[in-house]
């Protein structure tokens, strides 16, 4: 799945670097919402964790256009770099829905996360004594939401019915009907998401990459999943 999408992005480099610097400068606002957050919590560790999340692992709109493209190219399709502004248009509104409700659940985890591992150390109390079992379970909840976003965008524009629901309720079986995939290429990907956001690859070349791996992930497993009815 990995290789595959680093040859076919190296096989259209062009087409793979035009359409990323497209899907970054779209992406200015939400990086500039990331380095506020940053600046807010002194924290520059928020900045590659953050453009990890909200640029390429949520379906960002502003990727819909490579988004489409990786999944031509994982056809075997032949593509030009027209097609990024043509899969722009025909999946960006869909897909700015599902961001936002992504951030939102993500957010809550997140936020949840947090306050329970800051409960972990204050001092005495009935929360301090429960904290660590509610951060655990917090934590079992935000490792499947983020590993289904490995086939969220791959399954909004492969489906025929487009339904959001339906599509993270597809996504969620698979990622949890192969959970060899959970353990391998979802900490693969993520893992060079962060790399890339934290050397500035991103900009170049990472999100094309990013987009690659997903479609083709998806491309192999779906033939081997009954999903729910008008997927």
């Amino acid at each position: 799945m990995v290789g595959s999408a680093f040859a076919q992005v190296l096989t259209h480099v062009a087409a793979s670097v035009l359409g990323n610097l497209l899907a970054t400068v779209l992406s200015i606002p939400i990086v500039l919402m990331v380095g506020a957050l940053a600046f807010g919590t002194r924290s520059l560790s928020v900045i590659p964790l953050g453009v990890t999340l909200l640029v390429a692992v949520m379906p960002n709109p502003c990727t819909a256009g490579i988004q489409s493209v990786a999944h031509e190219l994982a056809l075997g399709e032949d593509i030009t770099f027209r097609d990024h502004w043509q899969g722009f248009r025909r999946y960006a509104r869909l897909a700015g829905i599902a961001w936002l409700g992504s951030v939102a659940v993500t957010a809550v985890i997140l936020a949840n996360l947090a306050f329970y591992a800051h409960a972990v150390g204050a001092s005495g109390g009935i929360l301090q004594a429960i904290a660590p079992v509610l951060f655990f379970l917090w934590l079992l909840l935000c490792i499947p939401w983020i590993s289904l976003h490995l086939y969220v965008f791959p399954l909004l524009i492969e489906q025929e019915v487009k339904s959001i629901p339906l599509i993270y309720r597809n996504a969620f079986l698979m990622a949890m009907g192969r959970p060899a995939v959970l353990l391998v290429v979802v900490p693969l990907w993520l893992a060079l998401l962060v790399i890339f956001s934290t050397t500035g690859v991103v900009t170049f070349i990472g999100l094309a990459l990013s987009a690659s791996i997903q479609q083709n992930a998806t491309k192999k497993l779906l033939p081997t999943f009954r999903l729910v009815a008008g997927s």
